[in-house]
């Protein structure tokens, strides 16, 4: 049987927060709400409409959404880069079996990343979240999750999938560790390392 290794995408193989952060700060600009500064530094969790219509009740989330998507698919992507040990684990990963990107970011925009980092993977599952995270590792048969949220973690282990955690995004070593994931590493620099013992825990 093929081993399956999946990841999340953002702050987890790539740095997105310059180009999450341009974009919501034009998302502000179009319905003429002032950038507040340090406001969008935490970035976004779960769905983006979601996100957009509790932030700015009474306007169209998903029009918002589409402004988001078209400013940083046309000024936000070059801001974007890989995370230390992302290409590594990538490649470690590989050699063990399959390689997929399950994430909650808009799957075209996914694929122009992977792209434009020179990121090859086996597949690519976009605007998933909770339980359709879930979901879809079950569908494809994943053997190991890594991610940087405690929704990450959850995700995995409803899917009996082992869950490594990198605490490089919106949650902390302590809060991830606590969420219940199996393996918390400071960053993927670490995840070649700990890919021999995974594979060998689910022969």
């Amino acid at each position: 049987m093929t081993f399956v290794t999946a990841f999340d995408l953002d702050l987890t193989l790539i740095d997105s927060r310059p180009a999450i952060i341009h974009s919501l700060r034009a998302v502000a600009e179009s319905v003429g709400e002032p950038v507040v500064p340090g406001r969008f530094e935490a970035g976004v969790r779960g769905r983006l409409e979601t996100t957009l219509s509790e932030w700015y009740p009474g306007h169209d989330a998903d029009a918002l959404g589409d402004v988001y998507r078209s400013v940083y698919s046309r000024e936000a992507m070059r801001l974007v880069t890989l995370l230390p040990g992302a290409a590594d684990a990538l490649e470690a990963a590989r050699s063990f079996g399959r390689v997929l990107v399950i994430t909650g970011k808009y799957e075209p925009t996914a694929r122009l990343h992977l792209e434009q980092l020179h990121c090859a993977v086996d597949g690519v599952v976009g605007w998933r979240h909770g339980p359709a995270k879930t979901n879809t590792m079950l569908e494809l048969g994943v053997d190991v999750y890594v991610g940087d949220q405690i929704e990450d973690v959850r995700a995995a282990l409803a899917a009996n999938v082992v869950a490594v955690a990198v605490a490089t995004g919106l949650d902390d070593r302590f809060a991830l560790a606590a969420s219940g994931a199996d393996h918390v590493l400071d960053s993927l620099a670490e995840f070649a390392g700990l890919l021999p013992r995974l594979v060998a825990s689910r022969a």
